[in-house]
């Protein structure tokens, strides 16, 4: 697996976190973060995996987005995680 192709709701992509908190919380470990993104559960497995990330989860995403988008991908390739919204 080269990709990890990763779809979902805010969970994947770190939203709703307060991004000022955090930043300063990693900036405490010499760690620099410029986005939500970059502290994302995916991002962090991608770069433990190193391999090539392609998140497309949005934070309030439904489940017809998640479903057609990540359609769309399988007709592209055959890797994915997806995390279920919770509602």
């Amino acid at each position: 697996m080269n990709t990890l192709y990763v779809n979902g709701c805010s969970f994947s992509c770190a939203g709703g976190l307060d991004i000022i908190e955090v930043k300063d919380l990693y900036l405490e470990k010499d760690i620099l973060i410029h986005n939500h993104l970059d502290f994302a559960w995916p991002t962090i497995l991608s770069k433990k995996l190193n391999i090539e990330l392609i998140n497309d989860s949005v934070q309030g995403g439904s489940l017809n987005r998640l479903i057609r988008t990540t359609y769309e991908h399988l007709i592209k390739t055959n890797s994915l995680i997806i995390q279920w919204a919770q509602y």
